[in-house]
């Protein structure tokens, strides 16, 4: 029983060219995996630095800062926080200011866009009603105490 070596030729190669081909194929997809990982936590890293932002910025705002001070002092936080940052308070309602934080994010499916390819973060704020008392009638009551 024996076998020629001609009948056999090649096959061991086409197994190596098929071994380093599968190799190939699943290493590239890993570094894909590993590409996409990377973008995604860099997203999510952004989303979280913007949520906190907007969160100082309306604890500004709730703390009785001027509007126009919150606005420019985190809009100067935001652009050097994010890429193509920009901050903004829009009045919404009587009582209601909202707070928005936008930037530039990659084209990724997996990341929805507020406008023009802009992520974004919105925060409503109830702004505090003003205390008024009544002056005339607490100057006359402490009168009337005195008497």
């Amino acid at each position: 029983m024996r076998r020629s070596s001609k009948g056999c030729s090649g096959s061991s190669l086409l197994e190596v060219l098929i071994a380093l081909s599968l190799s190939a194929v699943i290493a590239l997809g890993a570094l894909s995996a590993q590409t996409q990982a990377l973008r995604l936590m860099r997203t999510a890293l952004e989303y979280r630095h913007a949520a906190w932002l907007a969160d100082a910025a309306a604890e500004a705002l709730r703390s009785g800062m001027p509007r126009e001070v919150v606005r420019r002092e985190w809009d100067r936080r935001v652009r050097l926080a994010l890429p193509n940052g920009r901050f903004d308070i829009e009045r919404y309602a009587e009582e209601v200011d909202v707070l928005e934080v936008t930037w530039l994010v990659d084209r990724s499916p997996k990341v929805t866009s507020c406008r023009g390819g802009l992520a974004c973060i919105r925060i409503a704020v109830a702004r505090q009603a003003e205390v008024r008392r009544p002056i005339g009638r607490h100057r006359s009551a402490q009168a009337e105490g005195i008497r």
